[in-house]
């Protein structure tokens, strides 16, 4: 007896096979629902996640051969576990650090256990630090020279405030930049003053008096000039060799280089087949909720080749373009591209014992059930 999948709808709790994806109610199924499967001795309906059924079938999870998709779960589950192992030895490290150390917090007497334990001590040392460093300005006083050479004392804090405002550093204690000089200016300054201005005006009135005059050149110094170029020379580069990358340059792939990547895991197969001699770059567009929860792929196949290749579960489209000359993902094959779409939806789902793939040929076959139709460029899924 075959086992039969189906899952339950939320809102009117019915048992519907698995391959509809909607209820008579309305709800549309995104794949997270809870899941049923008939036994293979007695038919029975139990959960999808019990080994076994009332009358005492065992029901394992296995297959008898490995496809292309367990060996990709296996790798992302180690990965993935390998990952949370890592992380949560690294979160371990730094108590165990501190209870090493023996640090505590010299402002509440607690124990530094964490990290953010540390970093919060440190916070508190540099604004401890800051407010000492103020409070020593206001006690400390600076001896400078006054008008009419009288000492005046000036305080820390004032100098450390006018010298942020003008620009100068009093960072160094003991030292500081004194004020602009107050003293009178005496009259041999002021003389000096008037001479410049002085030299000042004539050199302006010299000055404008030789642009009005017009410049007069011979007729044949203009002939004999050499003619002026229109565009600037372009600097010149030593040991440098310099390429502009234009738009539309050509872009070289493999067979079954990936140049989108989804989201989510790749487990389930697809195997495509071409045998003419345009290259084809190959779009899955998702539709349902788990096709964009885990998003769009592309990848490239060359001429008359064939890609096996896993993609990610869910219900998709499957558009492609064809052309010879790859020019990257916003020009395609360029003024050559062909763009397609593949007739009806595609979908790559999963069960306890097997995952569903596609084989696909993009090209005509005898009784042949895939179809395709031509599309302009807006059509097309933006990579």
């Amino acid at each position: 007896m075959k086992v039969k999948r189906f899952h339950e709808c939320p809102d009117c709790h019915r048992i519907v096979p698995y391959l509809q994806r909607k209820c008579d109610c309305g709800y549309v199924f995104s794949g997270g629902e809870r899941e049923y499967k008939t036994c293979v001795a007695c038919g029975s309906l139990i959960p999808a996640s019990r080994l076994f059924c009332d009358c005492g079938k065992f029901l394992p999870m296995q297959r008898d051969t490995l496809t292309e998709g367990d060996v990709e779960t296996a790798y992302q589950e180690g990965r993935f576990a390998g990952v949370a192992e890592e992380r949560t030895r690294q979160e371990g490290e730094w108590p165990r650090f501190f209870r090493a150390a023996g640090l505590k917090n010299t402002f509440t007497g607690e124990p530094i256990s964490s990290a953010a334990d540390f970093y919060s001590w440190k916070e508190a040392c540099d604004a401890a630090y800051r407010q000492q460093k103020k409070e020593s300005l206001k006690n400390t006083y600076y001896f400078m020279d006054g008008p009419d050479d009288a000492p005046a004392s000036v305080r820390g804090d004032f100098i450390e405030s006018w010298a942020k405002h003008y620009g100068s550093s009093s960072d160094q204690p003991g030292r500081s930049e004194a004020p602009p000089n107050t003293e009178k200016p005496s009259s041999r300054r002021v003389m000096n003053t008037v001479v410049i201005i002085a030299a000042s005006v004539l050199i302006c009135a010299l000055s404008v008096a030789s642009l009005l005059q017009k410049p007069t050149v011979p007729t044949e110094d203009v002939s004999e000039a050499p003619p002026v170029s229109d565009t600037a020379p372009s600097p010149s580069t030593t040991g440098v060799t310099i390429r502009k990358i234009e738009p539309g340059d050509a872009v070289s792939f493999s067979n079954g280089e990936i140049v989108k990547y989804p989201v989510g895991e790749r487990l389930a197969p697809l195997t495509v087949e071409t045998t003419d001699s345009s290259n084809y770059c190959i779009v899955l567009e998702p539709l349902d909720a788990v096709a964009r929860a885990n998003g769009q792929m592309a990848f490239m196949i060359l001429a008359g080749e064939e890609v096996n290749i896993s993609v990610p579960l869910g219900e998709y489209e499957i558009f492609y373009t064809t052309g010879t000359t790859w020019y990257g993902n916003e020009d395609y094959f360029g003024k050559e591209s062909g763009f397609y779409k593949c007739d009806g939806t595609f979908d790559f789902d999963a069960d306890d014992q097997s995952v569903n793939g596609w084989t696909l040929t993009l090209y005509a076959v005898p009784n042949g059930n895939l179809e395709t139709d031509k599309i302009p460029k807006k059509d097309f899924p933006v990579l």
